[in-house]
C-alpha cells in the first residue's frame, strides 16, 4: 500500500509540472502574438527618432496659435527645415492688423522617421469680414527635407496627372461635390488615406472641402520619391 501512495504522489506531481509548463509555453505564444500585432502608441513614440514638443505663438492677448517643434534624439537628425515649415503654416494669422481672436490648434496625423504630418484647425475673426474657419496643414518627407504638397505629390506626366483629376472627381461626385477647385489644395495624410481640402472660392462658402482617398488607390500616380514614405 505504501509504495501504492508513493507512485501516485510522484504521478500527481509528475502532472502537475506538466501542467506548469504547459502554461508557460501557452503564455509565451501569447506574447509572442501580440508582440506581433498593432504597434501601439507608447511603443510607434519610442520607435521615432524625434519628440514632439508643443510650442505656442501669442503675440497678443486674443491670439493663441499652437504649432509642433521636432527635437532630434540622434544627432545625426536635423529639423530646422520642418520646424520653420510648422511655425510659417500659422504666422499669417498672428498679424493683428488682419485678424483677432484667433485660436488655432494642431493635430498630428501621421508620424514615423520617413514623414510627418500635421493637420492645423481652428477659428478667428477677420478686421471687415467677420468670423473665419481656419485650416492648413504641413506633410514633410523627414529623409528628403521637403515639404509634401497637392503640387508635387503626384506624377507630372499628362497620363497620371489624367487618371489623379479623374479619381478626385469620382471622390467628389460621391460626396455631392461637383466642381472642384484644384487650384490651392492642401493635404494631410492619415492612416491609408491622403485627404485634399480646400476652401471654396464662393463667398458664401464656411466649410473646407475634403476629398478622401485611399493611398492604394492612387499609389501608382504618386510621385516615386514619395511612394514608399507615404
Amino acid at each position: 500500500m505504501r509504495k501504492k501512495e508513493i507512485k501516485g504522489s510522484y504521478a500527481m506531481d509528475f502532472m502537475k509540472i506538466s501542467i506548469s509548463i504547459l502554461l508557460i509555453m501557452v503564455l509565451s505564444l501569447t506574447a509572442c502574438g501580440l508582440k506581433e500585432g498593432p504597434i501601439d502608441k507608447e511603443e510607434e513614440d519610442m520607435a521615432l527618432n524625434y519628440e514632439i514638443e508643443k510650442k505656442e505663438l501669442s503675440l497678443e492677448k486674443n491670439i493663441k496659435l499652437y504649432y509642433p517643434e521636432l527635437k532630434s534624439t540622434s544627432t545625426e537628425m536635423k529639423f530646422d527645415k520642418v520646424n520653420e515649415d510648422f511655425k510659417n503654416a500659422i504666422e499669417p494669422y498672428s498679424n493683428k492688423e488682419v485678424y483677432s481672436h484667433v485660436n488655432i490648434d494642431y493635430e498630428v496625423t501621421k508620424k514615423n522617421n520617413k514623414v510627418i504630418s500635421v493637420l492645423y484647425d481652428g477659428k478667428g475673426k477677420m478686421i471687415n469680414i467677420g468670423e473665419i474657419k481656419i485650416k492648413t496643414s504641413v506633410t514633410f518627407d523627414l529623409e528628403a527635407n521637403e515639404e509634401i504638397t497637392s503640387y508635387n505629390v503626384f506624377k507630372k506626366d499628362e497620363e497620371s496627372q489624367k487618371k489623379v483629376k479623374d479619381i478626385i472627381n469620382e471622390k467628389a461626385k460621391a460626396q455631392n461635390i461637383d466642381n472642384v477647385e484644384a487650384e490651392g489644395m492642401n493635404l494631410y495624410l492619415r492612416d491609408n488615406y491622403i485627404i485634399l481640402f480646400y476652401m471654396p472660392l464662393s463667398d458664401t462658402a464656411k466649410e473646407f472641402v475634403e476629398i478622401k482617398i485611399e493611398i492604394n488607390e492612387i499609389k501608382d500616380y504618386i510621385d516615386p520619391k514619395f511612394k514608399e514614405k507615404i
